[in-house]
């Protein structure tokens, strides 16, 4: 059986998503609603099931109850840190991933983030990762500050990094069979282990701990989910990927906009229009620009054969 998890975790002694601020749980929770409800629409025979360590507000438990989600509470055990660190409700995702796979129910677990919206059939993401675990590559660049910064991050717990160029993943997706997810939570153990060791805290989250393990070798075959989802910068700057295609959209910036809006609909109709909610996040379809301007400059450019 295939399933879908996402996780909503709150401790208020535990620093959360730097978008969410004094918002709470509640943010999480009616994107989590939203987004697997998308998960059922389109992938009806995958299980959708929402980890936490939290009480669950009762309409969005209605909700989730509604659709068939299944809601699974698991301390934060695993993956927590004695000290607070940047994003630190951020690693439980990977503690809720190993209380699925504990559960030895499934026999593929696809994670994602509570702000993704999935628009169409995950099967051949999941065709794609047999054998390895799916991550979206963030193709950061050498110079990227976030790079830069975990490679400082690296030498401070000892780990060297290789002298290869290393891939950058994004920590909101991670797929795969029960095995390779557990090399995968293996990986990142061993670099929390270090992290709490050393007492020493990487300001960028789950990701340090997919970084290192990459830098250590410690991961199985990746492949690359940048064919089924893509990460969309939708809030103060415009930073979208051609999208139109897509399984998977991650929307960061929608957390504390267009998701809360859709969580109204779907509380009160029961239902969310795709393309209401994709014009509601801002997301344009990609095509050439039609300003007269740049009609005028193309036409000038083929005229002078430049």
């Amino acid at each position: 059986m295939k399933a879908i998890v996402e996780s909503v975790a709150w401790d208020n002694a535990k620093s959360s998503g730097a978008n969410i601020g004094a918002k709470g749980s509640r943010a999480y929770f009616e994107s989590a609603a939203v987004s697997l409800w998308s998960v059922k629409r389109t992938n009806p025979d995958w299980e959708a099931l929402l980890v936490t360590n939290t009480e669950v507000p009762s309409d969005v438990r209605d909700i989730l109850d509604g659709f068939g989600a299944i809601v699974i509470h698991q301390p934060f055990e695993k993956f927590s840190f004695p000290f607070d660190v940047p994003w630190h409700l951020a690693y439980y995702k990977l503690c809720a991933v190993d209380s699925v796979l504990s559960s030895e129910s499934y026999q593929y677990v696809c994670m994602l983030d509570t702000d993704t919206w999935v628009r169409g059939s995950l099967e051949e993401l999941y065709a794609s990762s047999r054998g390895g675990v799916s991550m979206i590559d963030l193709h950061a660049p050498l110079a990227d500050r976030d790079r830069r910064a975990m490679e400082t991050d690296l030498k401070h717990i000892g780990i060297e990094k290789p002298e290869c160029f290393l891939p950058f993943y994004g920590g909101e997706l991670l797929c795969g069979g029960v095995s390779e997810l557990r090399l995968v939570l293996d990986a990142c153990s061993y670099v929390h282990r270090k992290m709490v060791s050393h007492g020493y805290v990487s300001k960028r989250g789950d990701e340090f701990l997919l970084y290192a393990s990459t830098a250590l070798g410690s991961l199985p075959t990746v492949v690359s989910a940048n064919g089924y989802a893509t990460r969309c910068w939708t809030g103060r700057y415009y930073s979208v990927p051609r999208w139109e295609d897509l399984a998977i959209l991650h929307l960061p910036a929608e957390k504390v906009y267009s998701f809360p809006r859709a969580f109204k609909k779907l509380n009160h109709m029961g239902q969310i229009d795709p393309a209401w909610f994709e014009r509601s996040c801002g997301l344009r379809q990609s095509r050439r620009p039609v300003s007269p301007l740049w009609m005028a400059k193309r036409s000038l450019d083929k005229v002078l054969k430049r």
